[in-house]
């Protein structure tokens, strides 16, 4: 009577395994337009959220065999955050490891060279719903910038610019210190012995600011490097954009008289901190700047700017970029 009663248990034993393998293993037939179906997973979420909006969203197509497998393997208990696509037909197997491995759980965010903190945090909010206003809060906690090692008012110019594969649901200081580190693994091994790394992240902000073509860099670096070796203002418009709320604009003569020691129209050397956050180029050409005589530069129209040494070919310059302005200006209207 034992032995009949072993051998049924172990009968039993059997076939819970292979029903368990089945369970997590049958794979569902999708339709043929099927698209894959998205799931967020943030940091903290219990495996019943999670795989409640798995069944909501019908990435599984059987709540109730999910749950079973998933009860009976024990798998996918220890989620791992990040946004996942599971086309439909996945094998419950498929679905509960790549939770708990995290496998296709990134995000790729680009950050374009030029941006400020809190057009940074606006495009983070957009591609991982990070929350915006505690990034730049973060940006700003003098604490949290010293725990990072970095002596500044706020990380304005310390956030590189970079394509980056973030986990979704990943915290705001996560994303900083990432951005942080790859600015200290990208700066250049050698830098200029009369200047703080503040202050080359301040000079190459200001030409990210200015310059459209990476070929002209080093030599608006050099522009504004003989200016503050000749004690003048480096008059540079970019400056003076970043005390002005809003989309950058045509800049007015009243914009020259904003009182800002970030005002190069009115205060001689460096502004106190970087204007945006500057790509590698930029901070290339602020450490190795060209060597010219020239002190002045503008824009000549096509994307490009023409150099001076005096301002008297500055002004002819200035003049012939006016008329090409002008031109401009009554071909639109016309």
């Amino acid at each position: 009577m034992m032995k009949h009663g072993i051998l049924i248990f172990t009968l039993a034993a059997v076939a819970l395994v292979c029903v368990s393998l089945w369970l997590v293993y049958w794979p569902f037939t999708p339709p043929e337009d099927a698209d894959p179906v998205e799931i967020k997973v943030r940091w903290g979420a219990s495996f019943a959220e999670v795989e409640r909006r798995l069944i909501e969203s019908k990435a599984v197509r059987h709540g109730s065999v999910f749950s079973l497998a998933a009860r009976l393997t024990g798998l996918g208990r220890e989620l791992k955050a990040g946004l996942y696509r599971f086309p439909r037909g996945s094998s419950v197997h498929h679905v509960l490891t790549s939770l708990e491995s995290g496998r296709g759980g990134y995000v790729k965010v680009t950050l374009p060279e030029g941006l400020r903190i809190g057009q940074i945090a606006a495009v983070l909010e957009a591609r991982l719903e990070i929350d915006s206003a505690a990034f730049v809060a973060l940006a700003h906690d003098s604490a949290f910038i010293a725990e990072l090692g970095i002596g500044a008012p706020s990380l304005e110019g310390y956030l590189f610019p970079e394509t980056y594969f973030f986990s979704f649901g990943i915290g705001e200081r996560r994303v900083i210190r990432a951005m942080v580190e790859q600015l200290r693994a990208r700066l250049p091994r050698t830098m200029p012995p009369d200047r703080t790394l503040h202050q080359v992240l301040t000079l190459a902000s200001i030409i990210e600011g200015e310059a459209m073509l990476a070929g002209e860099m080093d030599t608006i670096a050099s522009v504004y490097c003989n200016r503050l070796s000749a004690g003048m203002c480096l008059q540079a418009d970019p400056t003076i954009q970043y005390l002005i709320e809003g989309t950058p604009r045509r800049l007015l003569n009243r914009d020259l008289e904003i009182d800002s020691p970030y005002n190069t129209y009115k205060y001689a050397g460096l502004p106190p901190g970087p204007i945006n956050s500057p790509g590698l180029d930029a901070i290339l050409a602020a450490v190795e700047p060209a060597k010219t005589g020239y002190l002045y530069f503008v824009a000549d129209g096509e994307g490009g700017h023409i150099f001076s040494t005096t301002l008297r070919e500055h002004l002819r310059a200035k003049r012939r970029f006016d008329r090409i302005r002008a031109q401009v200006r009554r071909e639109q209207s016309g």
